[in-house]
């Protein structure tokens, strides 16, 4: 299956934000919740406002452990 163009990928959001120090856990969780644009990429990335708290945190947390 293709990759979507423009959407960034799990390793690219660690390397870009993470190992870099650029965003916080909770930062990128918010992003979740409330969508955005910009950060990745023109791309936009919706909101997610009725997935739960731990829900978000358990996925930033993959996130953050996907090498």
């Amino acid at each position: 299956m293709p990759k979507p163009k423009g959407l960034p990928i799990a390793n690219q959001i660690r390397k870009l934000r993470f190992e870099h120090g650029e965003m916080t856990q909770s930062e990128l969780a918010e992003k979740v919740k409330k969508g955005g644009v910009g950060t990745w990429g023109q791309v936009p990335m919706p909101p997610n406002p009725n997935v739960k708290d731990p829900d978000v945190a358990a996925l930033v947390k993959w996130v953050l452990a996907t090498k």
